[in-house]
């Protein structure tokens, strides 16, 4: 009769030549995976960041946001009243301009936001560097998203980055 002891160490050490490969291939599997998704998060940060370096170098980005700065600070310009055709008091070409500057604007942000819940661009990275600007976008053109989603009968204009508001107010 085989001793037990005998029996129970032949078994370890013959298991052993299977269990230590697989051991090795875990976590050689693990540590790919982490270096994978540690890789993606680098890389999506990069990506933020390069979106902002572009956005401060993009003139017509930045003049355009000045322009809807200038229309919130006058209380007697609507900013809704650019959805539609111009306004009396304005000539076409301005009026175009403004509408024009509104688009680019709230299109740019709704690219970042739709990026950022893609998993494309980094929400920290967003956040940090531009929550209060993003949330002030939005209250400066909440009536005019309003509107738009009245006009073309489409409640998901520019949803993107209203649940991007939502989520940081």
């Amino acid at each position: 009769m085989p001793d037990p002891v005998s029996t129970v160490l032949q078994c370890t050490v013959e298991n052993s030549s299977i269990a230590v490969p697989l051991i090795m291939a875990g976590t050689a599997a693990l540590v790919a995976f982490f270096s994978i998704k540690s890789s993606r998060e680098i890389a999506r940060k990069q990506a933020t960041i390069a979106l902002f370096e572009r956005s401060i170098e993009n003139e017509l980005l930045t003049n355009a946001m000045n322009v809807v700065r200038k229309v919130h600070e006058h209380p007697e310009i609507n900013i809704e009243e650019y959805t539609n055709s111009p306004k009396d008091n304005l000539n076409e070409g301005s009026f175009l301009e403004v509408k024009n500057a509104i688009r680019k604007v709230l299109n740019f942000h709704e690219h970042i936001c739709i990026g950022i819940s893609s998993g494309i661009y980094d929400e920290s990275v967003f956040k940090q560097h531009r929550k209060q600007s993003t949330i002030e976008l939005w209250s400066m053109t909440e009536k005019y998203i309003a509107e738009r989603r009245k006009l073309s009968n489409n409640p998901k204009v520019f949803e993107h980055l209203e649940e991007q508001v939502k989520k940081w107010r």
